[in-house]
C-alpha cells in the first residue's frame, strides 16, 4: 500500500491531481510570506521532484534554495532512484540524515 504513493522517475516530470493542487497552494502561500524562507530538496526524492521545489523557489525568488545531492524524501543518503532501494532507507532508523541538510538549516537560522 505504501508503494502506491511513491512516484516513479517518470511521474516526477509532472505533478497532477491532488498533489498538484497542494503545490499550487503551497507556492501561493510562500509567495505571500514576509519572512525568510528555506527550501531544500533532495535530488533522489522519489515522492517530490526537484521541479516541484523549483516551483516553490520561483514563487519566492528571494528564498534560500538548495538541492541536496543523493538525499531522498526521508532526508537520508540514497544514491539510487530504485523504489526498493529507497524503501530500505525509509525503514532504517540507524541511517543518519544528510549532513548538508543540517549545515543549510544551521546557516539559515544564524543569518
Amino acid at each position: 500500500m505504501f508503494q502506491q504513493y511513491l512516484y516513479t522517475q517518470q511521474d516526477q516530470n509532472h505533478t497532477s491531481g491532488c498533489l498538484g493542487l497542494l503545490f499550487k497552494a503551497a507556492a501561493k502561500e510562500i509567495a505571500n510570506l514576509k519572512i525568510p524562507v528555506l527550501i531544500m530538496q533532495g535530488d533522489k526524492d522519489i515522492q517530490v521532484g526537484v521541479k516541484e521545489a523549483q516551483k516553490l523557489y520561483m514563487a519566492r525568488i528571494f528564498s534560500s534554495f538548495y538541492i541536496i545531492e543523493n538525499m531522498n524524501h526521508v532526508l537520508k543518503h540514497c544514491d539510487s532512484d530504485n523504489t526498493l532501494v529507497q524503501l530500505e532507507t525509509y525503514k532504517n532508523p540507524d541511517l543518519p540524515i544528510k549532513s548538508e541538510l543540517i549545515e543549510h538549516i544551521t546557516r539559515f537560522i544564524r543569518q
